[in-house]
């Protein structure tokens, strides 16, 4: 399947999706199921569906595959089991580091914690700061500007304050779970990463088996995969108010290795690509799926995150 007649064939599939009852109210089964598109081969692409239903329905599966695989009139389709996708939890605490950096533990003040994404500069006011996800640094858009945040989680060490995010509550689909934070403290290191290297300024691109690592605050450096580039709308579960949040083209990423990619206290943590480029801010995780059944990982694009929030890379 080309690049050209995949818009066509994944409408297609969607409405056929609809017609398929699942679980006791029967409702539609195509809530559960969301579609990407992967590039294996200069002019070849694989429809990819991943099944986000809480337990795996083999029947459920086997008719995905099966419309899928009619609609292209190839064997073109990979169809995966993931379970539902989850917000990547908070810590309650965090490791200090020396001097704050990408990587380094942060939270609200008496709050749990997550990890500074990356440094970057507010377009409008010139400030200098850091990203996370809109659930670290803003409680999921309960946080007025001006609070106070901290390294590392748990503690009373003020580093910034809250300055703004992307809104979550949002209609329709949403692209990124960002915010930034304006910084109050002079010592920081905005380019080295944990282990060594300097993150690069210009952005990198992700594709089917790219090979990415991040650095987060309670797993550290981990490395892993990119299964799918461009992962179509799929709901991500939010503890509290928030609830269900809809997410379009979205980074899915494995680990390469029998560690998960990410864990509680990791969210926000930055993407890199082999060159050390940025490429997506992480925030979600689905506990099943993957090549090693350890599950997956969902990280923003990193020009989506900047846009959004008016910032730009500072390193």
């Amino acid at each position: 399947m080309t690049i050209a007649n995949f818009v066509a064939v994944r409408e297609q599939a969607r409405e056929e999706l609809r017609k398929i009852p699942y679980g006791r109210d029967e409702t539609s089964a195509s809530r559960w199921i969301s579609l990407g598109m992967r590039q294996v081969a200069e002019e070849k692409h694989v429809l990819a569906a991943r099944l986000r239903t809480p337990t795996r329905d083999a029947a459920l599966e086997a008719r995905v595959r099966e419309i899928l695989t009619k609609l292209t009139d190839t064997a073109d389709v990979d169809v995966r089991h993931t379970g539902p996708v989850f917000a990547i939890p908070l810590a309650d605490s965090g490791e200090e580091d020396e001097i704050l950096r990408i990587g380094s533990s942060i939270a609200r003040i008496n709050e749990r914690g997550g990890t500074l994404g990356f440094f970057a500069v507010d377009r409008e006011t010139g400030a200098k700061g850091f990203v996370s996800a809109n659930h670290v640094l803003a409680g999921q858009d309960l946080v007025r500007p001006g609070t106070r945040i901290v390294h590392p989680a748990g503690s009373n060490n003020v580093i910034g304050e809250f300055v703004r995010a992307v809104p979550l509550a949002v209609r329709g689909q949403q692209r990124v779970d960002c915010a930034f934070a304006k910084l109050t403290i002079d010592a920081f290191d905005p380019a080295t990463l944990p282990g060594g290297g300097s993150v690069k300024r210009a952005v990198g691109s992700v594709a089917h088996q790219t090979a990415v690592m991040k650095f987060g605050a309670a797993s550290r450096k981990t490395t892993g995969i990119v299964t799918e580039p461009d992962q179509d709308a799929f709901e991500i579960h939010y503890r509290f108010g928030v609830g269900l949040v809809k997410f379009d083209d979205q980074i899915e990423i494995e680990s390469d290795n029998s560690a998960h990619f990410a864990i509680g206290g990791d969210s926000g943590s930055l993407v890199v690509d082999g060159d050390l480029r940025p490429v997506g801010l992480l925030f979600s995780i689905a506990m099943a799926g993957g090549s090693r059944g350890n599950g997956l990982a969902y990280a923003n694009p990193i020009e989506q995150v900047l846009e959004r929030l008016g910032v730009d890379l500072l390193v």
